[in-house]
């Protein structure tokens, strides 16, 4: 096989190949042997005639048809090896040159992933996270504790913080009135002051009695934890079904023993501080792995072509489309409660997909140099940790599914190069 490779742009490629004669007549003869199982030939078992009779006997539209499918393909799967070629798409085939079993020269023009310039992954600095319990963490921690075995008490007046009230509400977009998705609940119980809820919520629900309806502003956090909902002005309508008031046991000795395998209140107080600190450690430790991705990323450089691009944005808006299903909502309701248009959105999307692209193009290129990969045994042992997780048959059985399992070999991949560009990384910086 000859290979000619043209590069017509950063992320698009032309490759002119011409099959040499023990490449046509290899194929040539996969394709009789194929094809006569299925045919009958009078003195001779299916598939056990001699190659020439066999020939004689397949039609010969047929026979060509499928030699030149095999030849096609097989060529061009040797020539992106050959020429260590990534392609995202299928590609346009256009035949050249064809004489049947004798010649065969053909164009394949194809879209590929275009080159990685990666950073210097090796040497970058980052953030100093300190990592400290303050008084006033684990005073809250036992506040939570203690209300759990509060004496609470229907009241018959205006609320006040520490009591907990019982409320229906619903949110709608500050601007358009319409409703927003996924802030709609009822018969929810809230602690006022527990500074648990929506930020700025609770306080608007200090003072309001039972069946009094209230309505107020709220602008969502720039980091809250739904997307859609950052920085998302939105008017909430609540109801206050009841109003409780708390009394929460004194902390001493003959309580502790509730909250877990504690004899002294020192003891409980000591292991709340163990665990704030630890999970103040895992989130400071999540901050830095996820600060060397977007630093290493930032200064990487990545060709990627808009095909790519569209299919990642396409990709989302089905993931998107999936979990709204899930709250009750259409796709059409989503937009409309974001005053979008399917075109807005998806151009609002591409810069999400792009990084999302870059990012995995960056780490597997990480991944190549370093000689990562996940071995089947660590694929099928988390697979299995998962399956153990979860008691419905139907999910179970979701983890076996290929798509399934290559998102989660995925995962272990990221995590094991991220895992290995932390091992690289220079001193921690103030």
């Amino acid at each position: 096989m000859q290979v000619t490779k043209k590069e017509l742009s950063d992320v698009k490629v032309s490759l002119y190949i011409v099959a040499d004669e023990k490449e046509l007549n290899d194929v040539k003869n996969q394709v009789i042997n194929k094809l006569s199982v299925d045919i009958k030939i009078p003195g001779f078992r299916p598939g056990k005639a001699p190659q020439s009779v066999a020939e004689r006997n397949i039609d010969s539209s047929r026979l060509q048809t499928e030699f030149l499918g095999t030849l096609v393909n097989e060529l061009y799967r040797e020539a992106i090896l050959s020429e260590n070629l990534r392609p995202v798409e299928t590609p346009k085939i256009t035949i050249n040159k064809f004489v049947p079993f004798h010649t065969l020269e053909f164009t394949a023009e194809l879209a590929i992933l275009g080159k990685v310039k990666l950073a210097d992954y090796k040497n970058i600095k980052l953030t100093r996270h300190q990592t400290e319990v303050k008084k006033e963490e684990i005073d809250k921690a036992v506040d939570e504790l203690l209300v759990r075995e509060a004496e609470k008490q229907l009241v018959n007046r205006a609320s006040k913080k520490g009591d907990e009230v019982l409320v229906d509400f619903e949110g709608f977009d500050a601007k358009t009135k319409k409703p927003v998705p996924g802030t709609k609940s009822k018969n929810y119980p809230i602690i006022l002051g527990s500074d648990l809820f929506i930020p700025g919520f609770e306080e608007h629900l200090i003072g309001t009695k039972a069946g009094q309806d209230k309505e107020f502003v709220i602008t969502f956090p720039a980091n809250y934890g739904v997307k859609n909902l950052q920085n998302k002005r939105v008017k909430f309508v609540v109801k206050t079904i009841e109003v409780k008031s708390v009394k929460k046991p004194v902390l001493d000795n003959k309580i502790v023993d509730k909250f877990g395998p504690f004899k002294t209140v020192d003891e409980l107080l000591a292991d709340i501080k163990k665990e704030i600190l630890a999970e103040k450690n895992r989130l400071a430790e999540q901050a830095r792995r996820n600060e060397l991705v977007t630093k290493v990323v930032a200064a990487s450089s990545v060709s990627i072509s808009d095909d790519v691009i569209d299919r990642q944005v396409d990709y989302n808006e089905e993931f998107e489309k999936n979990r709204l299903i899930q709250q009750g909502l259409t796709w059409k309701e989503y937009l409309e409660s974001e005053n979008l248009s399917e075109e807005k959105y998806r151009k609002d999307s591409r810069p999400q997909a792009e990084q999302q692209i870059k990012t995995g193009l960056v780490l597997g290129e990480i991944a190549i140099i370093e000689k990562i990969e996940v071995k089947p045994e660590e694929l099928d042992s988390q697979i299995n940790l998962l399956k153990q997780q979860y008691n419905d048959a139907h999910i179970r059985e979701e983890l076996d599914k290929p798509e399934v399992r290559a998102d989660i070999n995925n995962r272990i991949m990221v995590d094991k190069v991220i895992s290995k560009m932390m091992g690289h990384q220079l001193p921690q910086v103030n």
